[in-house]
């Protein structure tokens, strides 16, 4: 049901109300129905969309959301290097290094 409801939250727009449901889901039980590849999914968008906004460290924790809940994801991993390789030279360039 938790699932189903993540399915219906995601389809009207309400992408956070879908995460909900889907983390309770993985929690319980990670192999249900492909929900930790929907929870990625949200996941790297949500972080795709703050990474384009320039919200580097919201997008960071969105990527290492999306590898707790998949391990093996090389798209996020990527992505969440990138971040970090942006951060530092931020940080250098800043003079905070």
């Amino acid at each position: 049901e938790l699932y189903r409801r993540g399915v219906a939250a995601l389809e009207a727009g309400r992408t956070g109300d879908a995460i909900g449901y889907w983390e309770l889901v993985w929690q319980a039980w990670p192999a249900f129905e492909g929900v930790g590849d929907h929870l990625a999914q949200e996941y790297l968008t949500l972080g795709m969309e703050a990474f384009a906004a320039g919200r580097l460290r919201e997008a960071v924790g969105h990527w290492e959301d999306a590898i707790r809940v998949k391990p093996g994801d090389d798209r996020a991993r990527g992505y969440l290097e990138r971040a970090h390789q942006q951060l530092e030279r931020m940080e250098r360039i800043s003079g905070r290094r």
